[in-house]
């Protein structure tokens, strides 16, 4: 009797259980089929994306921060965005470190063979230690090390950059030369010659970083008594230089465009020094030449400090700073003294390997590395291309439509945009193929096979032809060359000065756009960008009447009031609502013309089905999809870091305000006018 008991219980357990399953899938089945969903593997994919973030318990129009990312947050969940440019990383290492093939592209095999090369560590280390002692010698050596057979007398920094600059070395200690794009016209480079970056330890590490200097020194050679004495000396020299450079930082636009004389009127205001002579030591120009100068200001401090200081001191900080931006060349016995320091100031520090460095110094011996190109081209596809093309079309139609319906801008201020919208031209990917690489290329001393020679000397001789190229582009420009550096960057820009958008190929990732995935997931996610970018080619005031740029103040205003009203939790920190204004308005229309093109997708080819799992409608996927790049939490310290130096408000501003000024997205969720994402007060900027 016993048994059978039990078998009633089971059965009386099963019997309902199997009723309410049988219920399920009659139900299930019947949403099945008045709301299809998607089965493939990226909505799939993409479903549990969404499901893992979300928290379905909060009211999307009470709180959308917390709806769309709630378990992403509470998760930890590392951002997007940084999670693709690993992923890119380690694709990009992996290529780099492979063997050279029977078809690579000639530069590609340079470029592999160099790395080959680097990690072949017998004797390559001594070889460029003696390699960098014979340069020392052709610079009168390093005064710590030779002692008392300095020449003081002939020692010269100018001269010496110049020397320095020839070899191929570090010769921007005391000032840098850069080039920039000038402030006043775009499509042109400029000499910019600047404040050096200046690496001063904190007061804490002081004495590990000086024992650091002095046992480098003299495992280099010198005399520990005098290394003792000398490199102490360097040490508070850095310091005073630090403070010099860091007081003169540049802070806005306005103060580069006020940097651009012609070297004869920056001589006239700055006598300091021979500027056309110093100039001369680095490039060809000639006093009518317009460049880049540091502050008056800056240039004062500096000559003061230099001329207070000791030409040796002077030298052995210059030298210094080479012998650190080469240790790495050299043998373990000078690494691990650097890895020691490291150690005691940074424990948590992690070592870095042979591959490592071999990888820096592929990269510092191309301007664009080839196996970056070779990897952008591949996951560029035609079909990839031609559909962000078609997206970036798109949206640019319905900026052009918001524009038109703006309310505030007068015809002549719309005229003037829309031309220049519809003159936006865009670079989707890389731009330039591997023939033109190899063609840059085509003298370098780097064999396709073998050993190229002494690593350091070929390192050397690269660094100076790069440097060469760089100085050549003065005057001139040519933005596929300088856009194919970043051909791998997960980021988009605008750029105002060629009126051109560039879609990297690592925002292109298949996490952000997929041409077979759902439109409400590509326009929510790549299309909100391109909005964002596109947005920016219409907020050039230059382009508006006096009457319009009254009435953009006032709705400039109501953006910037919302930036003063919102509220940080747990901390006192403030946006900066001028600061952070463009990219806000950006936000808040490259939504709306996203949105806008979704829907006039829709239209054009019907809705589609809807993600397994997940009882939210397509319009309401576009909005989760949109503010996914934000679900993430900063530290106390990045809070603080965006705050002081972006010109993007924080992601948990980014991810709720622009949804708040928008109709459509209140409509999709059904938000009651007067909750949290559908305020009585919105601003408004077009349409």
């Amino acid at each position: 009797f016993s048994r059978k008991s039990n078998k009633y219980k089971l059965l009386l357990y099963i019997l309902p259980l199997g009723l309410v399953l049988m219920v399920l899938s009659i139900v299930a089945s019947r949403l099945a089929h008045e709301h299809p969903t998607c089965q493939t593997q990226l909505c799939i994919s993409a479903a549990h994306e969404i499901i893992s973030s979300i928290d379905p318990k909060v009211d999307p129009c009470e709180d959308f921060l917390t709806f769309a990312c709630g378990n992403a947050i509470r998760k930890g969940r590392e951002r997007k965005l940084v999670k693709i440019k690993q992923e890119i990383k380690t694709d990009l290492d992996t290529l780099m470190e492979g063997r050279v093939g029977a078809d690579d592209n000639v530069s590609v095999k340079r470029q592999k063979n160099l790395f080959q090369v680097c990690m072949n560590e017998t004797g390559s280390e001594e070889e460029s230690l003696d390699a960098f002692r014979m340069l020392l010698s052709n610079f009168n050596g390093w005064p710590v090390v030779v002692g008392d057979h300095w020449d003081g007398k002939s020692f010269n920094w100018i001269s010496t950059t110049y020397k320095l600059r020839a070899y191929g070395l570090l010769y921007v200690s005391f000032l840098d030369f850069g080039i920039d794009p000038d402030p006043v016209n775009g499509s042109r480079y400029l000499l910019h010659i600047k404040e050096p970056f200046v690496v001063a330890p904190e007061e804490e590490h002081k004495i590990s970083y000086v024992n650091f200097m002095i046992a480098s020194v003299v495992t280099f050679g010198a005399n520990r008594a005098l290394a003792k004495k000398e490199m102490s000396e360097v040490y508070e020299f850095t310091t005073k230089l630090y403070h010099v450079t860091t007081e003169n930082d540049w802070d806005t636009i306005d103060d580069i465009k006020d940097s651009r004389h012609s070297v004869k009127d920056f001589q006239a205001k700055s006598n300091r020094t021979d500027w056309l002579k110093l100039i001369r030591q680095i490039v060809e120009l000639g006093e009518d030449d317009h460049v880049l100068f540091p502050k008056p200001k800056f240039v004062n401090a500096l000559f003061n400090l230099l001329n207070s200081t000791p030409r040796r001191v002077q030298a052995n900080y210059l030298f210094w700073n080479l012998y650190e931006s080469l240790v790495h060349f050299f043998p373990q016995r000078f690494r691990q003294l650097e890895q020691n320091y490291n150690c005691q100031t940074a424990p948590s520090t992690v070592p870095k390997t042979r591959a490592d460095f071999c990888r820096r110094i592929v990269q510092l011996s191309f301007d664009v590395i080839p196996t970056d190109m070779l990897y952008a081209k591949q996951k560029m596809t035609g079909e990839l291309k031609s559909s962000v093309e078609e997206m970036v079309k798109n949206i640019k139609v319905e900026i052009i439509a918001l524009l038109e319906h703006s309310g505030w801008m007068d015809e002549i201020s719309v005229d003037m945009a829309v031309r220049k919208v519809n003159a936006v031209t865009s670079v989707i990917g890389p731009s330039e193929d591997l023939d033109i690489v190899n063609q840059r290329y085509s003298n370098s001393t780097l064999q396709v096979n073998g050993d190229s020679g002494c690593l350091l000397n070929v390192y050397l001789e690269n660094r100076r032809a790069l440097t060469d190229t760089m100085y050549a582009r003065i005057n001139t420009f040519t933005y596929n060359h300088e856009l194919d550096k970043l051909a791998n960057s997960v980021n988009a820009a605008y750029l105002p000065e060629l009126n051109i958008i560039v879609l990297h190929a690592g925002i292109l990732h298949d996490d952000i756009f997929h041409p077979h995935q759902k439109s409400y997931r590509n326009y929510g996610m790549l299309g909100s960008i391109i909005g964002h970018e596109l947005a920016h080619a219409i907020s050039d005031g230059n382009l508006w009447t006096n009457e319009t740029k009254s009435s953009y103040e006032r709705v400039a205003k109501c953006f910037l009031d919302q930036v003063d009203n919102f509220k940080i939790q747990g901390t006192t920190f403030k946006m900066n609502g001028t600061r952070t204004l463009e990219e806000n308005i950006a936000d808040a229309v490259g939504l709306k013309a996203s949105f806008n093109a979704y829907r006039k997708w829709v239209i054009k080819h019907g809705n589609e089905r809807r993600l397994v799992g997940l009882d939210y409608t397509p319009d309401q996927l576009f909005w989760i999809s949109a503010v996914s790049q934000y679900c993430y939490k900063l530290s106390d310290k990045q809070l603080g870091q965006v705050l002081n130096r972006d010109n993007h408000a924080l992601n948990i501003f980014r991810a709720v305000n622009p949804l708040r000024n928008n109709k459509d997205f209140a409509s999709a969720f059904k938000c009651s006018l007067g909750s949290k994402m559908n305020p009585n007060v919105q601003c408004k900027v077009y349409g």
